[in-house]
């Protein structure tokens, strides 16, 4: 008279019924057989859900959840939960899915090597694994793109390295239709190298015709290196490109960078060029050191020690002299080799400039010749266009205030200019426009103030204020023709009268009234009858 708890069974005595625990009983309908707590096939072959036909001791047709541990294959968990294929496959044709702590899919999954020892969400293979691919070629061959929202590692441990065609390098190698590119993580000096149509380590082409190019990072910095394109297992002779050391000196066409930047080559710069104070500087502007920077300034207000720049004006900054064609220049400014030009504008002039007054200091002019005591000088006006030296143009020598003089052959005043414009020779003290002391000589004609050169037998006349050639028989008054003659054969005129005060000498004829004598005395009147002889 009992009415059991919740779960017991009811069983048959034989003459009556009772309340049981199921898992005392042993019950079995054929199929299943009831052991205590557990249920085990009563059939020796195969069980199917889903299937009248099952393959397997299991043949499920659906999905099967497992809401603890499924075990393949063992006897036991050995304290973790898994799947274990253990010397056997297994094949999962459609989706694979291990549910285990939240947001990790899988949470442990051994292949091989057994389950892992450590770790969440870690494979463990040991061969190669293939992702896309039936035919992996390294531990994982992806033939697709690869993701990684995390960090990707690859690491030197033990030997278990990823090694390219170099194996001295740890490597990850990237193929395209033209090159290759390799990353060699470690050479044993610290660095990480990028190639790009280089092999890591013998440093060779991989294909021809394309350029080479190789990045480092390490110990010592960074640096780039370019190669130009070559022939394909040849040895790269590479270029230095761009050097970063440590210190963070950038280097361009060299590896050891003494300076912030440094450049061994040509540098060529497009845009502005911007000093310590950040300024690019005006037109014209020149950059110039402070010693611990740069600045642009005025040319005007720097010096380079051989020159001054004082604002217009430039002088030299030396106390010597300046010698331009000569490195040895014997006078303040000395000028070999060439002509010293000034000019190119009108009124130009040379000024000789002397401290000295009076007759204590003179402006010179030294015209020299190697030649001792002989050799030749000259002041020469030319003119632009002529053929020859000297042209139609004027020579002109001004002195603004006091007289000109020349000394030839140490020879004083030969020709003295006096300031009133008088032309003095052998004298300093010119009296007329032209005064000789000494004589003269003419050898062509000489002009009177008619600018007349006269004709044969003229003599010439005062005219007070001039001189004037005039026929001897237009004469009036005494005078005598020819009178400082000293040539024997010239002969005199008296015009008018004329008397002689001592003796007269007459070597040869002397005609009275003719000036053809034909006896030693001449005398013929054709206005009067006779001579007259007397005493007074």
């Amino acid at each position: 008279n009992s009415a059991g708890t919740s779960g017991y069974l009811l069983q048959s005595t034989g003459s009556g019924t009772k309340w049981i625990n199921p898992a005392s009983l042993s019950i079995s309908d054929g199929d299943w057989v009831v052991s205590g707590s557990n249920m085990y096939s009563g059939v020796s072959g195969n069980v199917g859900i889903g299937t009248s036909s099952p393959a397997q001791k299991l043949d499920v047709n659906g999905t099967i959840l497992a809401r603890n541990n499924l075990v393949v294959g063992q006897t036991s968990l050995s304290g973790y939960r898994s799947v274990t294929a253990d010397g056997n496959d297994l094949i999962v044709n459609g989706q694979f899915a291990a549910g285990g702590t939240a947001g990790s899919a899988i949470y442990k999954l051994g292949i091989g090597y057994g389950p892992p020892s450590t770790g969440e969400g870690s494979l463990n293979v040991a061969g190669n694994v293939g992702i896309g691919t039936t035919s992996p070629l390294e531990k994982l061959h992806v033939a697709g793109n690869i993701r990684g929202d995390g960090g990707i590692s690859v690491q030197n441990r033990g030997g278990d390295s990823f090694h390219g065609p170099d194996t001295t390098y740890d490597v990850i190698h990237a193929a395209s239709d033209t090159s290759d590119y390799y990353i060699a993580l470690q050479d044993g000096n610290d660095r990480v190298h990028h190639y790009w149509n280089a092999v890591p380590g013998s440093q060779k082409y991989i294909v021809s015709g394309e350029p080479a190019v190789w990045f480092m990072m390490g110990t010592t910095g960074i640096q780039f290196r370019t190669a130009p394109a070559g022939t394909a297992g040849n040895t790269i002779s590479w270029r230095n490109g761009l050097n970063i050391d440590t210190s963070g000196n950038v280097g361009i066409g060299t590896s050891a960078p003494s300076q912030k930047l440094h450049v061994s080559g040509n540098l060529r710069v497009t845009g502005a060029y911007y000093d310590s104070s950040n300024t690019s500087g005006s037109n014209g502007q020149v950059l110039t050191s402070t010693g611990s920077g740069t600045k642009w300034v005025n040319p005007a207000s720097i010096s380079d020690g051989d020159w001054v720049v004082a604002g217009s004006n430039m002088y030299a900054g030396v106390s010597g002299n300046v010698g331009i064609g000569t490195a040895s220049p014997a006078q303040k400014l000395h000028v070999s080799g060439g002509d010293l030009r000034v000019g190119d504008v009108t009124n130009v002039r040379v000024q000789i400039h002397s401290t000295g007054s009076g007759n204590s200091g003179y402006s010179n002019l030294y015209l020299t010749n190697a030649a001792t005591g002989s050799g030749n000088a000259q002041i020469w006006k030319y003119a632009a266009g002529a053929t020859s030296w000297g042209g139609s143009a004027s020579l002109n020598i001004y002195n603004s205030n006091g007289p000109i003089a020349f000394h030839p052959a140490n020879r004083a005043n030969a020709m003295f200019i006096a300031a009133n414009g008088a032309i003095g020779m052998g004298t300093t003290s010119p009296t007329q426009k032209l005064h000789v002391v000494g004589n003269i000589r003419v050898t062509g004609a000489y002009y009177d103030s008619s600018n007349a050169a006269g004709t044969n037998g003229q003599i010439l006349q005062s005219t007070g204020s001039g001189t004037k050639w005039v026929n001897p028989g237009t004469l009036s008054g005494s005078y005598i023709l020819n009178q400082f003659s000293s040539a024997q054969a010239a002969n005199f005129y008296i015009a008018g009268q004329g008397r002689i005060n001592s003796n007269l000498a007459v070597m040869s004829r002397v005609g009275i009234g003719t000036a053809t004598p034909a006896n030693a005395l001449d005398v013929r009147d054709t206005t009067g009858t006779g001579v007259t002889f007397g005493l007074s």
